[in-house]
């Protein structure tokens, strides 16, 4: 699969082009973030390659990783309703078993969040502040 544009170990982050590309292939993503890079209006979707569809990877056995998945997504819906206990409790969840590059950065924005709230109009989007 060519356009992967970071590996991480058994990390491999790519961006919208390559996640559109590759997503009808037989290849697993999971969305983890949503940013906007310093200077920039349009947000920019983040995913993570897991694997194969119809096979084993570091989360498991396909089954597993559509439960993880599942259970990721769910929490990322309750991270962009402002609900930042619950998002942090679901993100240990998800990450018990299988590396994950999101955990620490997702459980430190909520426990940030939890004492310095964005402001009202914030629209689920982490706004990089620097390169």
């Amino acid at each position: 699969m060519e356009g992967l544009n970071k590996d991480y170990g058994t990390h491999i982050l790519v961006n919208e082009t390559t996640y559109s590309a590759a997503k009808d292939d037989g290849y697993v993503f999971r969305e983890l973030d949503l940013i906007r890079v310093k200077g920039k209006l349009q947000p920019v979707a983040i995913y993570e390659l897991i694997g194969r569809a119809a096979e084993n990877s570091v989360y498991g056995t396909p089954g597993e990783v559509r439960n993880r998945l599942d259970l990721f997504q769910r929490a990322h819906e309750l991270y962009r309703k402002r609900r930042w206990e619950t998002r942090r409790n679901r993100s240990r969840l998800f990450s018990t078993n299988g590396p994950t590059t999101a955990r620490p950065r997702l459980w430190k924005r909520c426990q940030d969040y939890l004492f310095d709230e964005p402001p009202s109009g914030w629209d689920g989007v982490f706004t990089m502040t620097h390169k």
